[in-house]
């Protein structure tokens, strides 16, 4: 259901998904091909960067809502 979503919010066509899908799978496959170590490097580096991304948010979020905070105080 979760890729539903993402199709109706981005609008990307099914077949475009698929072809997606293909890409990722041999991307992964190739991966494993030349070792399980660089495979494990690959995602842990998308979970590295989504970790940074994540406390980015967080931050400016506390950021903002001090500012609301403020904003209100006042």
């Amino acid at each position: 259901m979760m890729i539903v979503a993402v199709f109706a919010t981005f609008s990307i066509p099914l077949w475009a998904g698929v072809i997606i899908t293909i890409a990722d799978t041999f991307t992964f496959l190739l991966l494993d091909k030349y070792g399980l170590r660089k495979l494990e490097l690959f995602f842990g580096i998308l979970i590295t960067v989504m970790a940074f991304t994540f406390g980015y948010e967080v931050r400016n979020s506390l950021f903002a809502f001090d500012y609301a905070v403020a904003t209100l105080r006042e």
